[in-house]
């Protein structure tokens, strides 16, 4: 037995058939395979088939997997105006209104214990501070209104 495993190793060296540059694996195998024969056996084997010409992939509906769709934007977007914001959610808004950092990570830490993962935590904080950013937007553009409005009716008499 070792006989024969020595000799078939040592001829396996001697053809060159065991190169000194390492396999990266079997994709590495079918780069450097030529064009295909037709023939189902030997070196170039395999069913010769047209390439396709289009550069562009088939988008397949598993790719859009979790994005967020339109129609599922708008429902929630109805549904947060008509329930509002849950209790921990005011209270994570009240922490971020006082703007300091500690009362930053305590918003996170509860904001994780409520959803269970920390990148959960962080979309969750990152989504009130766009919110509290929205709402403070549209207050400053109500007075900038308000206050055109006032100076118009100071001209009138």
């Amino acid at each position: 037995f070792f006989f024969f495993f020595f000799f078939f190793f040592f001829f396996q060296a001697e053809d060159g058939i065991r190169d000194l540059v390492r396999s990266r694996g079997l994709g590495d195998v079918y780069k450097r395979q030529g064009m295909k024969s037709g023939i189902f056996v030997g070196l170039n084997k395999g069913f010769i088939v047209q390439k396709p010409t289009s550069g562009k992939k088939r988008v397949r509906p598993a790719y859009r997997k979790g994005r967020l769709g339109k129609r599922t934007k708008q429902v929630r977007e109805i549904v947060r105006e008509m329930a509002g914001s849950s209790h921990y959610e005011r209270r994570i808004t009240e922490m971020l209104k006082v703007g300091t950092g500690a009362s930053g990570k305590k918003a996170l830490k509860i904001a994780k214990k409520r959803l269970g993962t920390m990148r959960r935590a962080k979309a969750k904080r990152n989504e009130l501070e766009t919110l509290m950013q929205a709402m403070k937007h549209v207050t400053e553009h109500k007075d900038d209104k308000e206050h055109k409005t006032h100076k118009k009716e100071d001209k009138k008499p």
